[in-house]
C-alpha cells in the first residue's frame, strides 16, 4: 500500500476524508434538503441527517439492517419532500390556470357589492323615514298622556276634596266626638270639634250649645244638653251624606279618567318602544352600509391588482417547477445514487496493432521509365 505524501499527511483529517470519498458532496446535498424542510418534526430531521452519512457512504453490500432501516426512512423523508414540492407546483398551477374564473369572480363580486351598496341606501333611507314617523307618534303620545293626567287631576279635585272631608268628618266623630260624649271635658278634643265646626261652617249656636254640653260630664247633663249633641250628630251625618252624593255621582267620570291615563301610558310606552326598535335599526343598517362601502373598496382592490397578483403567482410557479426540478435532479438523484450506486464497468483492454509502413509512390522520372 502507497504511503500518504508528507503534504497529504499535513493536511486536516476532514480535507483527506472529502478528498478521499467523492461521494460526501452528494451526502451533504441530501443532508442539506432534509435540513431544509418541515414536512417532519425537527429532532426527527436532525437524526436522520446525523445517520445518514454513516449508513450511505457505507458500501451497499457492507450495509448491516440498521443501516438499511435508517436509508429507508431517509428515502421516506424525500419522498415527503418531493410529495410537499409537487403539491406546491399543483396548487401555484392551479391559480395560473384558473385565472379567467378567477378574473370573472373579482368582478361578479364587485358588481355584487355595488348592488348591496344601493339596496342599503335605500334600506338606510326607509328606515330613517320610519324613525322620523315614530318620532312624532311617540312625541303626539307623551302629549296624550300629559293631558290626560292633567283632565284627571283637575277632574277628580273637587272628588279627593269631598273624600277628604268625609274622612275628616268620620274621623272627627270616632275619635273626638264620642269620647267626649262618654266623658267630656276634653279641653283638646274640644278644640278638635271647634276646628272641624270652621272647616264645615257649621252653625255656632249649635255648636256653643254642644260645646256647653260637652264640657259637663254624662251624668250632669241636662235634656237640652242631649239634644244639642244629638242635633251636631245628625249635621255631621248629614254632612257625610251629601258628601257620599258628590263622591257618587263622580264615580263614573273618575273611573273614565283613570282609563283615559291608562291607556295613554300604554300608547306611549308602545310608541317609545317602536321609536327605540326603530332608532336600533338605523344604527344597524348604517353600520351595514357602511360595512358595505368597504366591501366595495375591497373589491375593487381585488380587480386593480389581478393582473400584478396573477403576475405574482406565474413567478411564484416558475419557482416552484424549479425548486422541484433543482430537488429531483440534486438531492433525490444523489440520493438514489448513494442508496444503489452504479457498479464500475471495467473497459477491455484493447492491444495495440504495428501500422503498416506507408507505401512509397514512383517518383515522376520512375513512372516516366
Amino acid at each position: 500500500m502507497k504511503r500518504p505524501s508528507a503534504d497529504e499527511v499535513s493536511k486536516p483529517l476532514k480535507s483527506r476524508r472529502s478528498t478521499g470519498n467523492p461521494n460526501k458532496a452528494k451526502l451533504t446535498s441530501v443532508t442539506a434538503a432534509l435540513k431544509e424542510t418541515d414536512t417532519l418534526p425537527g429532532t426527527v430531521i436532525e437524526m436522520l441527517a446525523g445517520m445518514s452519512e454513516h449508513c450511505l457512504l457505507t458500501s451497499k453490500d457492507e450495509r448491516h439492517e440498521y443501516q438499511n432501516s435508517v436509508i429507508d426512512m431517509v428515502s421516506e423523508a424525500l419522498l415527503g419532500i418531493q410529495s410537499a414540492l409537487s403539491q406546491g407546483v399543483k396548487d401555484a398551477d392551479a391559480i395560473v390556470t384558473g385565472a379567467d374564473a378567477l378574473k370573472q369572480e373579482r368582478d361578479a363580486t364587485l358588481e355584487r357589492a355595488k348592488a348591496a351598496v344601493v339596496a342599503l341606501e335605500t334600506d338606510l333611507a326607509a328606515k330613517k323615514e320610519k324613525l322620523a314617523s315614530d318620532k312624532e307618534i311617540m312625541v303626539a303620545a307623551v302629549a296624550s298622556l300629559k293631558e290626560a293626567e292633567t283632565a284627571q287631576t283637575q277632574g277628580d279635585l273637587e272628588l279627593n276634596e269631598a273624600s277628604g272631608k268625609k274622612t275628616k268628618m268620620e274621623t272627627a266623630l270616632a275619635e273626638a266626638v264620642t269620647p267626649l260624649k262618654e266623658g267630656g271635658g276634653n279641653k283638646k278634643l274640644l278644640k278638635d270639634i271647634e276646628k272641624l265646626a270652621k272647616v264645615f261652617n257649621l252653625d255656632e249656636s249649635l255648636m256653643s250649645a254642644l260645646t256647653r254640653s260637652l264640657q259637663k260630664n254624662k251624668e250632669s247633663r241636662s235634656h237640652f244638653d242631649g239634644v244639642a249633641v244629638t242635633e251636631f250628630e245628625a249635621a255631621c251625618q248629614k254632612i257625610i251624606a251629601d258628601l257620599n252624593v258628590v263622591l257618587n255621582n263622580g264615580e263614573p267620570g273618575k273611573v273614565e279618567r283613570e282609563s283615559k291615563v291608562q291607556g295613554a301610558k300604554a300608547s306611549q310606552e308602545a310608541a317609545c318602544a317602536q321609536h327605540e326598535a326603530s332608532a336600533t335599526a338605523v344604527t344597524e343598517a348604517d353600520a351595514a352600509l357602511k360595512q358595505s362601502k368597504v366591501d366595495v373598496k375591497a373589491a375593487e382592490k381585488g380587480v386593480s391588482n389581478f393582473l400584478s397578483e396573477m403576475k405574482d403567482a406565474g413567478n411564484d410557479l416558475d419557482k416552484k417547477k424549479a425548486a422541484l426540478q433543482n430537488f429531483q435532479e440534486g438531492p433525490l438523484a444523489n440520493f438514489a445514487y448513494l442508496k444503489d450506486p452504479p457498479v464500475p464497468i471495467e473497459e477491455p483492454v484493447v492491444e495495440a496493432v504495428a501500422e503498416p509502413a506507408p507505401t512509397e509512390l514512383p517518383t515522376v522520372a520512375e513512372q516516366a521509365q
